[in-house]
């Protein structure tokens, strides 16, 4: 069994996962973007959020079990942002 990680080394890893996130927003919006008619703008609530939002709502909590599941989470978008690249 796996002991449980500092919150330091959660939020660690959860920083450099939504960089990677945001290097697949950035992406995404740019694939949306070139698909556009001439004159219309892109609704980037439609977008994945940035990551500086998930590590605000991290910096929020104050248990560590919400904390984990924030970085679950982004865990789990960043297995979706994977497979959409590849």
């Amino acid at each position: 069994m796996t002991s449980p990680q500092p919150d330091t080394e959660i939020r660690a890893e959860l920083v450099r996962l939504t960089e990677g996130l945001d290097y697949y927003r950035a992406w995404w919006i740019a694939q949306l973007e070139a698909t556009l008619p001439a004159g219309e703008t892109l609704d980037l609530n439609t977008v994945v959020v940035p990551g500086s939002d998930f590590l605000d709502i991290y910096d929020q909590q104050s248990r560590k079990g919400a904390r984990k599941q924030i970085l679950e989470e982004v865990q789990s978008w960043y297995a979706h942002a994977a497979n959409a690249i590849s």
